[in-house]
């Protein structure tokens, strides 16, 4: 993959000390321009205090899943995709939202049954009992509201509910996973979604990684002796305006009219 993708260079190392000297640079790794992508909290950290010295994406905090369903979906199905989230760690939330009563319930039962036939149920009952809340609504707008404050990294829809109305309302997500048979999982490692994906509410300011993120701008202006005869006064006038008489004196000296 990394030949296909024209990559020449791969360094083993990770943590904190990783991201230091890739910002700094050593005798062995480069001093690079921009670091990317999501780590522990050491990771995190390291990302944050370097900010400024290397450009950054964002700075990646627990993971976290809403899953929007109803009485149509099958409570396992439902349970087992809130404890694949859960077992990433004790600070990641998971949040399911649904207008039955029965179906949570439902759904809770089955968390219980399925993490104990899992490696990691200590650990999932640990984020779940920390980090995990269910709310009943009547009304999906109001729905949608919750979702959108939320802005979580990774929402399912695995109700019932139109494209269109779901693309339309949910302004504020990292990555939304629409239909029964596209759980979390399938983005985690095959389906093709970026998942280098906004957390901790930051879906409300920020995107996915992409490649947007590796492009600049420069910005660039040229105008001609015509520009500066017409506007000049309006410039000399705002520099005036802060005492930034140099400023003033750069456009009066180009301007005839003056």
């Amino acid at each position: 993959l990394a030949k296909n993708l024209g990559v020449k260079k791969i360094y083993k190392v990770g943590g904190a000390q990783a991201i230091a000297a890739l910002a700094f640079g050593t005798e062995t790794i480069p001093k690079v321009a921009k670091i990317t992508g999501p780590g522990n909290i050491y990771v995190a950290l390291a990302k944050k205090l370097l900010s400024g010295i290397v450009g950054i994406d964002s700075i990646a905090g627990p993971s976290e899943v809403v899953i929007l369903s109803d009485d149509s979906v099958n409570p396992e199905w439902v349970a087992a995709d809130l404890c694949a989230q859960a077992e990433h760690g004790g600070d990641n939330e998971t949040v399911l939202i649904s207008n039955s009563k029965s179906h949570i319930e439902n759904v809770i039962k089955s968390i219980e049954i399925i993490s104990n036939k899992l490696n990691r149920k200590d650990l999932i009952i640990s984020s779940i009992n920390n980090k995990s809340f269910a709310v009943y609504y009547k009304n999906l707008d109001d729905a949608f509201e919750i979702i959108n404050k939320i802005a979580p990294e990774h929402i399912e829809i695995l109700a019932e509910i139109d494209l269109k109305l779901i693309l339309n309302k949910i302004q504020n997500s990292g990555a939304i996973f629409y239909g029964k048979f596209t759980p979390v999982a399938t983005g985690d490692y095959f389906s093709g979604p970026n998942h280098i994906i906004p957390t901790n509410s930051t879906a409300i300011f920020s995107s996915s990684l992409g490649v947007y993120d590796f492009v600049k701008r420069i910005s660039f202006c040229s105008l001609t002796k015509e520009y500066i005869n017409k506007y000049g006064d309006k410039i000399i006038n705002m520099a005036n305006f802060e005492n930034l008489d140099a400023h003033s004196f750069s456009i009066k000296i180009r301007n005839e009219n003056i």
